[in-house]
């Protein structure tokens, strides 16, 4: 049961992260009525879409927050675009290849899924890994080095 409600989270947790990115962009320009407003068209969309999900259990809920996030985001994208001064368009290109990147991963991971699915669960969760991480990379590697390049410097260890 836990399964389908991993699968429904992960697919809203990097808007959840997007998010919560811009808003602490927000609160850094010193625009906390941006954030107030936020918080206010969460705290309207949030229940009502979890009432409704809650009919399901778990995996409601999950799905829930897969509508609520979205229309939230979507509400209070505009707002937080203009306190920051950067268009929609701007953000778009920004994401775009990390975006492609990962559904080309995804869509890979799927694919391979099933022929491995006699081998031991070890075995085929690394070769899953590996096939994702190979395909994102690649997509990376093809689409924008550059972006690539800050992630290498993020998960490189740093001497102490």
């Amino acid at each position: 049961a836990a399964v389908v409600v991993l699968q429904l989270a992960s697919v809203v947790v990097p808007l959840r992260a997007a998010s919560m990115l811009m808003m602490t962009a927000v609160m850094g320009v010193g625009r906390a009525d941006i954030m107030l407003r936020s918080t206010f068209t969460a705290a309207v969309v949030w229940p009502l879409c979890f009432a409704v999900g809650a009919q399901w259990g778990a995996a409601g809920l999950a799905a829930a927050w897969l509508v609520a996030l979205p229309i939230s985001f979507g509400v209070n994208f505009p707002r937080i675009c203009g306190a920051l001064g950067i268009g929609a368009r701007q953000v778009g290109h920004a994401v775009s290849r990390a975006l492609l990147a990962g559904v080309l991963m995804v869509a890979a991971v799927a694919l391979v899924r099933q022929p491995l699915l006699g081998l031991h669960e070890l075995a085929r969760l690394a070769l899953l890994v590996a096939t994702g991480a190979t395909v994102y990379v690649g997509t990376l590697h093809l689409l924008d080095r550059s972006l690539l390049s800050t992630l290498w410097q993020i998960a490189r260890p740093r001497p102490a």
